[in-house]
């Protein structure tokens, strides 16, 4: 079937892990200082934005924790809010860099907009990217494609033409800089290369599920199913991978005809295609994208920093070994708290997530 796209929204994330500020507090800057400390963590979450290097950095804004539906879950207590525990982080807006993306053909508007998500265990980069106009299925698979393979696109930083390694790299190193007293040479681990979510927003085309509910009925054709799978994953994708029993992605279902398709390590394409055929729904679908971008890097985030081997090895009383045991205990209540279909198949498929042990009560003192 023809399928033309009238606006995409893209969310591209990865993720650094440090536990510098854990373990060695004096290697941070005195205006950071706070990544170090529950108290002061707390305290910096009530007090105003403020300028390091070349970033604005600022709580998760109030306005966020109570009306975003991904954080208004995921932050929620009946306690005092408690931001170190809850794993709440904090925003890293550049200042002093100017990014935009390149268009991918005539007519074709694309927007990018970035913001780094700072924990005391590290970081997760993150890009949005807007393209609204008419677009083939091919501009939309060769753009992805770019952002997974090519050096010199499709962003400009600085009016320079850069891929998404190296604007990624760029920012990392300007907030390494910004935290830490040994600037770039600070140590860092890079679990995530890059994630990359795919949610089509607007589109021309009839509405047919990806798959019958019952097991008959009308469904997507094996050619149509590909070339959702080739979009996502920014290449031709041939019909026999994604029809055959040994299938390596993740189906979602969503209501009515809309569905989610996972790679674990490779990203997620979003298609609610009931709401995207309605252009008044093209609001409600940029933030249903948003909060899956949220749902992921914050899983990613917390399970890579508690699989880390130094983070399981640490002593149980020790700061390391209480945020480690935080960062368990966030993880387990996400799937209760936040339960959007996608976040229910992952926790249930998804080893590093589903292999997780239950918390054990501890006895009454």
């Amino acid at each position: 079937m023809a399928y033309e796209f009238d606006r995409v929204d893209l969310h591209v994330f990865d993720l650094h892990l440090s536990l510098t500020p854990i373990v060695a507090p004096a290697s941070l800057k005195p205006p950071m200082a706070f990544l170090s400390s529950p108290e002061l963590y707390n305290k910096q979450f009530e007090d105003p934005p403020f300028a390091s290097g070349d970033f604005r950095i600022r709580p998760l804004p109030r306005k966020s924790r109570l009306y975003h539906h991904f954080w208004r879950y995921y932050s929620g207590s009946f306690d005092k809010l408690d931001p170190w525990r809850r794993s709440l982080p904090f925003m890293c807006e550049p200042t002093g860099n100017k990014l935009s993306a390149l268009s991918p053909g005539p007519g074709i508007k694309a927007f990018a907009r970035p913001a780094t998500y700072l924990f005391p265990f590290g970081w997760s980069n993150t890009i949005t990217i807007s393209l609204q106009g008419k677009m083939s299925p091919d501009i939309v698979k060769q753009f992805v494609g770019s952002l997974r393979k090519s050096r010199s696109g499709p962003f400009q930083l600085n009016g320079q033409d850069l891929g998404l390694s190296n604007v990624f790299g760029e920012y990392s190193n300007q907030l390494k800089k910004a935290c830490f007293v040994d600037g770039m040479a600070a140590t860092d681990f890079r679990r995530l290369d890059r994630f990359i979510i795919v949610s089509i927003s607007r589109f021309t085309g009839d509405v047919v599920p990806y798959k019958a509910w019952t097991g008959v009925g009308n469904a997507m054709s094996a050619a149509d199913k590909a070339m959702f799978h080739s979009l996502l994953l920014g290449e031709d994708v041939p019909m026999a991978q994604v029809t055959g029993s040994s299938a390596d992605f993740l189906l979602t279902r969503y209501h009515g005809a809309g569905f989610a398709l996972s790679y674990f390590e490779r990203g997620t394409l979003l298609f609610l295609q009931e709401a995207a055929s309605t252009k008044q729904r093209t609001g409600a679908l940029r933030c249903f994208s948003n909060n899956i971008l949220l749902c992921l890097m914050m899983m990613r985030s917390l399970l890579g920093f508690h699989a880390w081997p130094d983070t399981q090895s640490a002593d149980d009383g020790s700061l390391l070994g209480q945020t480690r045991e935080m960062a368990k205990l966030q993880l387990m209540a996400i799937p209760s708290r936040y339960t959007n279909p996608l976040c229910q198949t992952w926790f249930q498929y998804y080893g590093p997530w589903k292999n997780l042990k239950p918390v054990e009560k501890q006895p009454d003192k």
